[in-house]
């Protein structure tokens, strides 16, 4: 018994630092983040809790990326995300997909971010997820932004580039202002 216990409180407070590596990565504080991630990944070693492994290496990733985006990053990102599934963990999925959108915008993605972010609106319509629901559609403005930038007036794949762009953002603005977010 005082070995189950000793694993759920292991446990418990593996998921509260990878909750917390989560929540400066939303803030954007590197800093902090990298101090966490590495503190997740010696308590994870210590406890032995693998599927708290592909969520933090994910996030470690994720910090790489922030300074030298490549496609490199973002496939270690994504085969990071596919383990934490392999696990049967989808919590905070649509937080992990605009990471990693974010990722493959940064390193001139565009096109796998809008993969990306596909798979983050189904999953957040089938859950009912809306938190980053202005992320996702900020995302998807930056994404057709990027697309009108590259083609420098030339009419996109997608449609005109632009008027995407400003209707996602529109988007994103009004769901953050209903979500009354600061």
């Amino acid at each position: 018994t005082r070995r189950a216990e000793a694993s759920g409180v292991a446990w418990g407070y593996g998921a509260v630092m990878a909750i917390a590596t989560n929540t400066f990565l939303i803030v954007r504080d590197q800093q902090r983040a990298s101090v966490l991630v590495g503190r997740c990944l010696d308590y994870i070693q210590r406890y032995d809790l693998p599927p708290t492994v592909p969520i933090t290496r994910f996030a470690e990733q994720y910090l790489i990326g922030i300074e030298a985006p490549s496609a490199g990053v973002v496939a270690a990102m994504r085969r990071h995300l596919d383990d934490h599934h392999g696990f049967g963990e989808h919590w905070a999925s649509v937080l992990h997909w605009s990471l990693l959108a974010d990722t493959q915008l940064r390193s001139g993605d565009p096109d796998g971010a809008d993969e990306t972010l596909d798979a983050a609106f189904a999953h957040s319509d089938a859950g009912g997820d809306v938190h980053y629901l202005a992320e996702l559609w900020r995302l998807r403005g930056e994404a057709a932004r990027s697309r009108t930038d590259a083609a420098r007036g030339r009419r996109c794949p997608h449609g005109e580039a632009n008027s995407v762009a400003e209707d996602c953002f529109r988007k994103a603005m009004a769901i953050a202002a209903g979500q009354e977010a600061k």
